[in-house]
């Protein structure tokens, strides 16, 4: 059991005779800032045995992500003691986690302690009175080894790597390859003894086995490991004030503004001042880079382009790159799968969109949104089409609703042009809406799939509708009431039209809107900041519904070039955008990072018979247009099924089963095991480490790394014992794992 001396700013005082212990754990949405309210709380409660009264399951602690402490201060080792055996020998080890804890116990700073068994695999919170009171075994009876199967010994080799900054340390554990050992064979140091003192590796090795071995060797086919996570440590965890921090944190964040204030940050600011909340810092080029490529076109920067634009000194580079990257054709493969989820695009068998239909469809709303169609033609194109789904494409937006009688398609329309759910409406405005769409029909034709959206002809004579704004119309005989309804929606006028959809840019930027949800508009859910939504409305209107307009004004302000890391407590800061959000990177998203940084492409599957007859080994997974193909992967990570149009469909909270996936998952290891790309990043380097390490972070975390932490890998590098390319392999595996690459920040 290691102990590691901690200050941690989400910590609270623990009191030894309340009933209930807790312990508060900052989440991966806020692991890059400290002074962030914790989002996760862990009760623990109080009983009377102290093996089960502190234990937290080890999959609460994924559920937190990555272990987060803001200033790792000390961590030390119980010491080793040496003992004769009665033939008088000597033997060395360490002493008992029972002496180590008292000791740390007895620090009069210490507020609470914080073990993690490795045994037990379990999060056990003590305090010091705790610990006093029972000196000789402060935590019980504890199992010699993990459980086996098979009678074989089990074993893995655990790393971990702590990414160091000014104010923040990540942990993360590594869990290689399968190995039968009785016994550890040794341990290692990653950080340098002169600051840090840990033991936070194991290998466990049968002799004559070489440890240079990679992952990909384990042991045979349906062997089952049932070793824990060899973590152990503990943390005293010291009370400490949130107060505002002056200097910037390097590489994250920098101390004077790249582009000038606009409309959108004067009305962000103001309302910032009124409820005296402190902005944040301006973000470093290298996070502004890594945030406009993921935000804008769904990928990763290449090394070299970030090496270009830190090192330009024109003071308009950020503007420049995001207009270069608004005409970039991966700007409308990112976009299309952004309107592809809300528009249901997916072929459904047997009813709804056929394949081909759906390769229509995608490739209709990716042109428009290539091509810069104004956001009013866009709208009258779906809403007013009719003819066949496989000739007319925008057709489909009425075949991909799963109810498509009056009411259901009403329903769709409201909520993806008006942001709002007409089941929150009176049941006699339901119907008047629904009047608008009565009558639709469908009908077959000899094609095989192919359907026919038209109006009904038998439907004659004339049409009292009543908007829902109250304002009332008559549709002549042989008119589409859609055509009225349309007119009406892309009105300047109209106070659904242009604020849902400015709403959703703000809200797919951000990951929120200023109205929460974004397609739940309604009296009873106002914007967090008005004057910002009301002036973004207009700025849409006055260019003619060129969405692309309202990109550039979020993108060049400094409220979206803000830092994630926060410089306030008050719970009102995410809301009103006092910083920038930290959150997962989308499904697609992060497959795609993966398969960028290992050199391969995806595997796919469908439900549907023929979805696809072949997708290049290139062909990123944003630019599925099918939302019937599929993997593993993207169902673990939340990517959405595309039933509903909900933005809350997609799922981008870390679960347990995402971490422990990158974790443990062979497939996720051979990817990197086998990466051409890592490869080339090590035979170009011809020896020297320091530039290996400099590729390596470039390539997956698109920045250079700090002086600390290239120290730290290079020693790492020299001391595992392993090759330049397996060592390349492990410091990948750990960067790959860290919040830093996983997060948008």
């Amino acid at each position: 059991m290691a102990l590691v001396t901690a200050t941690s700013y989400s910590s609270r005082n623990a009191c030894p005779n309340s009933r209930t212990t807790s312990l508060n754990l900052m989440a991966p949405s806020s692991v890059f800032g400290t002074g962030i309210v914790p989002t996760t709380r862990l009760p623990i409660p109080s009983t009377n045995s102290l093996t089960s009264a502190f234990a937290v399951s080890c999959g609460a602690c994924f559920h937190c992500g990555p272990w987060a402490f803001s200033s790792i201060t000390a961590i030390s080792t119980p010491p080793r003691v040496t003992r004769t055996r009665p033939d008088g020998s000597t033997l060395t080890k360490r002493a008992s986690c029972a002496h180590t804890l008292l000791s740390m116990a007895r620090q009069p700073k210490a507020k609470k302690i914080v073990a993690i068994s490795r045994t037990r695999s379990s999060l056990i919170c003590l305090p010091p009175t705790w610990i006093a009171s029972k000196p000789r075994n402060p935590l019980g009876p504890l199992p010699r080894r993990c459980p086996t199967r098979f009678g074989e010994a089990q074993s893995a080799r655990s790393r971990v790597l702590f990414r160091l900054h000014k104010h923040l340390t990540l942990v993360t554990v590594r869990r290689a390859k399968r190995e039968p050992c009785p016994m550890p064979a040794r341990r290692e140091h990653l950080l340098p003894p002169k600051r840090y003192e840990i033991v936070r590796g194991e290998s466990h090795r049968a002799p004559g086995v070489d440890a240079a071995r990679t992952r990909s060797q384990a042991g045979p086919r349906g062997y089952v490991s049932r070793v824990l996570l060899l973590l152990a440590g503990a943390a005293v965890i010291l009370h400490s004030a949130q107060a505002a921090r002056a200097a910037p944190l390097r590489p994250f964040e920098t101390d004077t503004w790249a582009t000038p204030a606009n409309g959108v940050d004067e009305r962000v600011l103001t309302v910032l001042q009124r409820k005296n909340i402190e902005p944040a810092l301006p973000c470093s080029d290298e996070v502004f880079l890594r945030r406009v490529y993921l935000d804008v076109i769904g990928a990763l920067p290449e090394p070299q382009d970030v090496l270009k634009f830190v090192r330009d000194p024109a003071p308009d580079k950020r503007a420049k790159l995001i207009e270069t990257l608004l005409q970039r054709e991966e700007f409308a493969d990112y976009w299309a799968l952004k309107w592809c989820d809300i528009l249901r695009v997916k072929a459904e068998f047997p009813v709804n969109l056929w394949p081909n239909a759906v390769q229509a469809y995608h490739r209709w709303i990716r042109d428009a949104i290539k091509q810069n169609m104004p956001y009013d033609q866009f709208a009258r194109a779906l809403l007013t089409s009719s003819g066949s789904n496989f000739r007319v494409p925008p057709v489909n937006f009425y075949r991909a609703v799963a109810n498509r009688d009056p009411a259901g398609l009403a329903e769709a329309v409201a909520l993806t042009f008006m942001g709002t759910r007409l089941s929150s409406w009176p049941a006699e405005k339901r119907a008047q809406m629904a009047a608008f769409f009565s009558r639709v029909a469908y009908k077959k034709t000899g094609e095989w799939k192919e359907e026919i959206v038209y109006l009904d002809p038998q439907a004659s004579g004339t049409l009292d509708v009543v908007f829902p704004d109250g304002s009332k119309a008559t549709v002549p005989a042989g008119q589409d009431p859609r055509v009225a309804f349309t007119d009406w929606l892309i009105s300047p006028k109209n106070p659904w039209f242009a604020r849902n959809i400015v709403n959703r840019i703000w809200a797919w930027l951000f990951g929120r809107g200023i109205i929460h949800e974004p397609d739940d508009i309604r009296p009873d859910n106002p914007p967090s900041n008005p004057d910002l939504l009301t002036y973004l409305e207009r700025e849409l209107v006055a260019a003619k519904y060129d969405t692309r307009h309202i990109y550039r004004l979020i993108l060049n302000s400094r409220t979206y070039q803000q830092s994630c890391i926060p410089r306030t407590n008050d719970p009102q800061g995410e809301a009103l955008f006092a910083y920038y959000p930290v959150r997962r990177l989308d499904a697609e998203v992060l497959i795609d990072a993966l398969d960028r940084i290992a050199g391969t492409g995806e595997s796919y599957s469908s439900p549907i018979p023929e979805p696809f007859t072949y997708i290049p080994e290139d062909h990123r997974t944003v630019q599925l247009a099918d939302g019937s193909i599929t993997s593993s992967f993207l169902e673990m990570f939340g990517r959405p099924p595309r039933d509903t149009g909900l933005e809350s469909e997609r799922n981008n909270q870390h679960s347990a089963a995402q971490a422990l996936y990158l974790l443990n998952s062979t497939e996720v290891q051979e990817r990197i095991a086998k990466s051409k790309r890592l490869r080339a990043v090590v035979v170009s380097s011809r020896g020297d480490v320091a530039q290996a390490i400099h590729g390596i972070y470039l390539t997956i975390l698109s920045r250079e790394p700090t002086p600390e932490e290239l120290a730290i890998a290079q020693k790492y590098w020299q001391t595992s014992g392993l090759g330049a390319f397996d060592a390349a392999t492990d410091l990948a595996w750990a960067l790959i794992n860290s919040a830093e690459f996983l997060y948008r920040h």
